[in-house]
């Protein structure tokens, strides 16, 4: 089985996202070492404030596409911003410039990694950045990255649990997501922030990105 491509991409750009990014690198490259011979996973980590290097990013093909970030679900103001608020991406211009260029986010796992990912107009949004079904994961709430390394610890143990063996790329990250919430809550005696479901493209990324399923 070919390893798993995780692309993590820090666009808080700020010393706790990288950290608890550089964590998560550091958990999968031990759990492939536990795996033996044969890799497990290709992790790329990519920390900037291009746009151009972003939109490769969350296009380019990838098993996990993770995004640290802060979220906003404001209506003028729903997206991704760094911590100095010097550098934002937003949805809508992300969703028209992948319109624009027919090509779409197609990993079949996204986390969206900051606050109120979950929350209506952002999952919306989202759904106009997918060129195929997606399991996505989001917060409901605001989330520091103590939260967010908990759940992500937990999320890639179970992800790499026998490696997805007789799974489809959306089976095994649904799975691995609904293990991780359940882990979570065992681990804090506490509700999950995040959740998962599995998303559709709305019918302007289909129109967009030619594809229908």
């Amino acid at each position: 089985m070919r390893p798993a491509r995780v692309r993590l991409v820090d666009l808080g750009l700020e010393r706790d996202f990288g950290t608890m990014l550089a964590f998560a690198e550091s958990l999968i490259q031990s759990l492939g070492t536990r795996a033996g011979d044969s890799p497990i996973a290709e992790v790329e980590f990519i920390r900037t404030r291009d746009s151009e290097t972003v939109k490769a990013a969350f296009r380019s093909p990838a098993h996990v596409l993770h995004i640290t970030a802060h979220g906003d679900n404001g209506p003028d103001s729903l997206g991704f911003w760094s911590d100095d608020e010097r550098t934002t991406f937003y949805l809508s211009d992300l969703a028209e410039t992948f319109s624009d260029e027919g090509d779409g986010i197609e990993a079949p796992v996204i986390l969206a990694d900051c606050c109120a990912s979950a929350q209506g107009r952002f999952v919306r949004a989202i759904r106009d950045c997918i060129e195929a079904p997606a399991v996505y994961i989001g917060a409901r709430k605001s989330v520091d990255w103590r939260e967010s390394t908990t759940f992500a610890s937990a999320f890639y143990a179970a992800y790499f649990r026998n490696r997805g063996r007789g799974l489809t790329p959306t089976e095994r990250g649904m799975r691995a997501a609904e293990r991780a919430i359940k882990g979570y809550q065992e681990i804090v005696d506490a509700p999950c922030p995040f959740t998962a479901s599995i998303l559709a493209p709305s019918r302007k990324a289909v129109r967009s990105f030619g594809r229908s399923h």
